[in-house]
């Protein structure tokens, strides 16, 4: 892992944001707040906290010179900078081996008297607060037992959600997916050959066709370091289970 500091933004192409296009990064913030929720108690001092805080969206803000070799170059290298940040949602990279989706909040621009060189303030919303390894990550688990229990490991620092395709040669009927150290489990009623449950989209399809409405409980999250599944169904069909993740992080 290496800094790349600045950094680069991504959505057909890198556009890097340090010593190209005239571009010199100078500092880089991350405001990472929690949502937290307190309520006044009637007759007692102070208040009460919500046990759970959640993230509230992350905001990197950017900090830097834009610089050219001439009035006219200044002036284009502020209209490519502009070009390659209104792109709406795309990944950014201060590090080379993890991302974050951001959206771009706005672009502030102040020219030195030259007008050959200007300070700039570019704001970054992340709705998702959360960074991302560049791979996905996946294992392979195949039975034909009507009761099965696996594990996956995970190497993030934060829940992450899971996507689990359940794939056989002939119908599985009513198949559940727990995971015991989460205490979530998702279950279909029905026959399949191609299942695939998506937390991070909400969906469920069945032969790509979605089947949501014959989906119920929870859809599943795998937690920080060791997830202990059970698999089920009503009689045995041999299944490959694969489930898919990528490590994410605070």
């Amino acid at each position: 892992m290496t800094a790349t500091f600045g950094c680069k933004l991504y959505n057909t192409a890198d556009f890097l944001l340090n010593q190209v296009n005239g571009i010199l990064i100078q500092g880089i913030n991350e405001d990472i707040s929690s949502k937290i929720n307190s309520v006044n108690i009637p007759r007692r001092h102070g208040g009460k906290i919500d046990d759970t805080q959640f993230l509230n969206p992350r905001i990197i803000s950017i900090e830097g010179l834009i610089i050219g070799t001439s009035k006219e170059n200044y002036r284009d290298n502020i209209a490519t900078f502009l070009k390659n940040i209104k792109f709406g949602k795309q990944k950014f990279y201060k590090f080379d081996d993890r991302y974050i989706w951001v959206n771009n909040g706005s672009l502030q621009v102040r020219d030195i008297s030259t007008l050959m060189a200007g300070n700039f303030s570019l704001d970054l919303i992340c709705v998702d607060p959360f960074w991302y390894n560049l791979t996905e990550s996946n294992n392979d688990f195949t039975t034909a037992s009507t009761s099965y229990g696996f594990s996956v490991t995970t190497l993030g620092n934060v829940i992450t959600p899971a996507r689990i395709s359940i794939m056989a040669a002939t119908n599985f009927t009513n198949p559940t997916i727990t995971n015991s150290t989460l205490l979530q489990t998702a279950t279909y009623t029905g026959v399949s050959t191609a299942l695939i449950e998506d937390t991070a989209n909400l969906t469920v399809t069945s032969g790509g066709s979605n089947v949501l409405s014959n989906f119920s409980g929870e859809f599943i999250n795998l937690g920080v370091g060791l997830n202990n599944l059970i698999f089920t169904q009503s009689a045995s069909v041999s299944v490959t289970i694969r489930v898919y993740w990528t490590n994410r992080y605070y």
